[in-house]
């Protein structure tokens, strides 16, 4: 008999970990489900040390949208979905791809679960992704899931992509600009220093300002980076700790604009999820739970954490919603009248389509805010140096005449 720790839930919602006997992973999972629990993840024991199985390989967006809708695709087909994991395994040119397959293809061969395989690769499969492949293999219909998974993929991928494309060109003009500045101050500015000093020119107070950085930039610039480097892990390490990542994410989301942006982005994200579990069949605390997770927010997290807390005391979903201040009235709203219409799935679909559309019409008002600003700043920068030279020079030809 060989021992395993599972990681489970009950019929309110309850998380349950625990340690159980058994011949084989099959056997525990038998004897959960008579118990009444929900398995999440079960990991052999060895001694007093838990084996992790749990593989490092990651999958960008592009492939793992691509593993879902081939796989989609085959299920829809008609395809069993050991023989559809095996089509993908001898098809896939990614190794990445075609090493998952395999893996599935076997977990699938022995008996198993699709959903508990997908669990070995948390870095590709979110538990999101997860829950609603547990949710439909629960129900008998795996082959709808792959198909709105693969939209919703692609559904965040397209948001990220509009935000990448939309700060290309700001973000270059930035860096072409800091770049020519530190060229001017490493390389240029040090030159003109012995013509100035050679010339006996008084200078004027932001000439010997920039003289003055120049030469520190010129003497000290592996220090600089050094400093740099241990200031960002510094703050990394306090962002880490609970308290201080609260009070950073709720100061990020007061910014103008740019908090308004992530925090619709949140919202989609998450109403977008509630309304993919919740059509797998899945219970409004699961849906709840699981959609925590893709949250990055730790003040969205802790209220989605209350929401949660007072579903379970008997309380609606959108009543429980109302009392976090955070969340949009709209929304709530939107969410009530779904409730009370019986179509939560589409209303929170809607909810997340409405943010979809706001996203991208502020970031272009981000976008035509910030290239001014950024094109005003270098500008300031770059005439600031020029004047720092030139005047020592028009004093010079001053005194001279």
């Amino acid at each position: 008999m060989e021992k395993f720790k599972y990681d489970a839930r009950d019929k309110a919602g309850n998380s349950v970990s625990g340690i159980e006997q058994a011949a084989n992973r099959n056997q525990v999972l038998s004897k959960l489900r008579q118990s009444g629990l929900f398995p999440i993840n079960i990991e052999e024991v060895s001694g007093h040390n838990i084996i992790i199985k749990k593989n490092k390989l990651r999958l960008n967006d592009n492939e793992t949208v691509f593993f879902t809708r081939q796989l989609s695709n085959l299920l829809d087909a008609g395809l069993p979905l050991a023989q559809a994991l095996n089509l993908l395994t001898n098809q896939a040119n990614n190794p990445k791809i075609k090493n998952i397959c395999s893996k599935l293809y076997t977990k699938i061969s022995e008996g198993g679960y699709l959903w508990e395989a997908l669990g070995k690769y948390p870095d590709v499969f979110s538990r999101a992704y997860v829950g609603m492949v547990r949710a439909a293999e629960m129900g008998g219909d795996v082959e709808s899931v792959f198909s709105n998974l693969a939209d919703f993929i692609e559904r965040k991928k397209e948001v990220k992509d509009s935000v990448i494309s939309m700060l290309i060109y700001p973000v270059i003009i930035l860096l072409v600009g800091m770049g020519t500045v530190i060229f001017l101050m490493t390389f240029i500015i040090p030159k003109m220093v012995f013509m100035f000093q050679e010339g006996d020119i008084a200078l004027p107070v932001i000439t010997k300002l920039l003289i003055g950085a120049s030469m520190f930039l010129a003497d000290y610039w592996m220090g600089l980076i050094i400093f740099a480097i241990l200031i960002l892990g510094g703050l990394g390490k306090i962002y880490s700790q609970t308290k201080n990542k609260l009070i950073l994410d709720n100061f990020v989301y007061k910014l103008p604009l740019i908090g308004e942006i992530l925090r619709k982005i949140a919202f989609a994200r998450f109403c977008y999820i509630v309304s993919l579990l919740s059509a797998n069949g899945m219970s409004i605390l699961d849906c709840l739970d699981i959609s925590r997770d893709v949250l990055p927010n730790k003040m969205l997290k802790d209220s989605v954490d209350a929401i949660i807390s007072r579903v379970k005391s008997g309380s609606s979903f959108s009543v429980s919603m109302k009392q976090e201040t955070i969340f949009p009235l709209v929304m709530v709203d939107m969410i009530a009248v779904g409730e009370q219409t019986g179509r939560l799935e589409k209303t929170l679909r809607k909810v997340a389509d409405s943010f979809d559309k706001q996203i991208k019409e502020d970031l272009r008002r981000l976008l035509n805010v910030l290239e001014p600003m950024i094109i005003l700043f270098i500008a300031f920068i770059v005439g600031a140096l020029v004047a720092a030279v030139l005047l020592p020079i028009f004093q010079f030809n001053l005194q001279t005449f």
